[in-house]
């Protein structure tokens, strides 16, 4: 089956629109509220989006090795930048996240794309 190409503003998910756990894997863009992380590299940063809690779970987080959150410039200074992620949105404690994708599968937009993303 042949596909065509699709405006890259037609896949992108803010996570704002997501109400619970999925299955199949999307594109989602969230701001940054904070980041924090052990100093080790294999320790997990975790990185606070900014999310409108519905009311069944509580918070939305980034979870990635430290590493390669560093390795995309995600740190404690990121707050308020815009993060795309790609995969599955499942239950973390109270809240939701994405977590461990791969090193292709997630980046760090530049500040200056900040107003793309907003309302």
């Amino acid at each position: 089956m042949k596909k065509n190409a699709e405006r890259l503003d037609r896949l992108l998910t803010n996570i704002n629109n997501v109400q619970g756990t999925t299955n199949i894997p999307k594109i989602y863009y969230a701001k940054i509220l904070s980041s924090f992380s052990k100093p080790w590299d294999h320790s997990i940063r975790m990185t606070r989006l900014a999310w409108d809690s519905t009311g069944e779970y509580k918070d939305f987080y980034f979870k990635q090795n430290n590493k390669d959150s560093l390795g995309h410039g995600v740190n404690e200074d990121t707050r308020g930048r815009i993060l795309l992620m790609y995969g599955v949105v499942t239950v973390n404690g109270v809240g939701l996240c994405i977590e461990h994708v791969g090193w292709g599968e997630f980046a760090l937009l530049p500040e200056k794309y900040n107003y793309l993303f907003e309302k």
